[in-house]
C-alpha cells in the first residue's frame, strides 16, 4: 500500500482514490497544496496502519489464505496481493490504485482501526477499485472490508470483523460520476494554480 506513487512526466493528470476523496468543494485546494509541496508525511496512526498492511500482505503471500481469526475464506491469488495499477479512465487522466487484495470477481480492503466494520459499509473505496479493475478486464461484483480491531492505544488486537458488499452496475455508474466530478475539480484547481499535474 504505497503512500505515494511515482508518476511519469507525461503531461497527463495522475491521481488516486485518497486524493479524489479529498477533492470536495473546499478540500481540493489542500490536495493541490500537498502536491505542490510534495507533502506525504504520515501521522503515527497511518504509519501503524502501513506496518500492519505489510504484515497482512506477507501473511497472504506466505500462506495463500486469510488468517483463520478473520473468519472469512477467499481464494487468494498471489499475483493480486497489493498489485499496483494505473488506469487511463478518460483521455489524459490516469488513476492509480493498489488494492490490498483482489481476485477477478472481488476486491478486499484491509483496515487497521479502533472502529467496527459498520463504519466502512458506506465507504466508496471497494466500489471505486471495482470500477477501475473492471475497466481492465475484471468482473468485480463483491467488495469486502476486513477490519483488524485495535484498542485505542494500538497495543492489543481486539479481534476481526468483515463485511461483504454486492457491487451493482448502479454502484459503478455512481462511482464513475463521483470520480469524474472530483477529477474535474482537481484539474480546474491545478490549472488555476498553473501547477504541473
Amino acid at each position: 500500500m504505497p503512500s505515494s506513487y511515482d508518476y511519469k512526466e507525461d503531461n497527463k493528470l495522475h491521481t488516486r482514490f485518497s486524493e479524489l476523496r479529498n477533492c470536495t468543494e473546499n478540500g481540493t485546494v489542500r490536495v493541490v497544496e500537498r502536491r505542490k509541496y510534495d507533502f506525504n508525511e504520515a501521522n503515527p496512526y497511518q504509519k501503524f496502519g502501513t506496518l500492519r498492511h505489510e504484515v497482512f500482505a506477507n501473511f497472504l503471500r506466505t500462506h495463500n489464505k486469510l488468517p483463520k481469526a478473520i473468519g472469512l475464506e477467499l481464494e487468494i491469488n498471489e499475483d493480486m496481493i497489493e498489485r499496483s495499477y494505473g488506469v487511463e479512465v478518460w483521455e489524459n487522466v490516469i488513476i492509480h490504485l493498489t488494492p490490498d487484495i483482489h481476485n477477478t470477481t472481488w476486491v478486499a480492503d484491509f483496515k487497521t482501526t479502533t472502529r467496527g466494520v459498520d463504519n466502512y459499509k458506506l465507504d466508496k473505496q471497494t466500489i471505486f477499485y471495482a470500477w477501475l479493475l473492471n475497466k481492465i478486464g475484471h468482473n468485480i461484483t463483491k467488495g469486502y472490508y476486513i477490519c483488524e480491531l485495535w484498542d485505542i492505544d494500538r497495543t492489543q488486537i481486539r479481534g476481526y470483523e468483515w463485511a461483504e458488499k454486492e457491487i451493482t452496475a448502479e454502484d459503478i455508474e455512481k462511482i464513475e460520476s463521483w470520480a469524474k466530478l472530483r477529477v474535474e475539480r482537481l484539474y480546474q484547481e491545478l490549472t488555476k494554480e498553473n501547477y504541473d499535474a
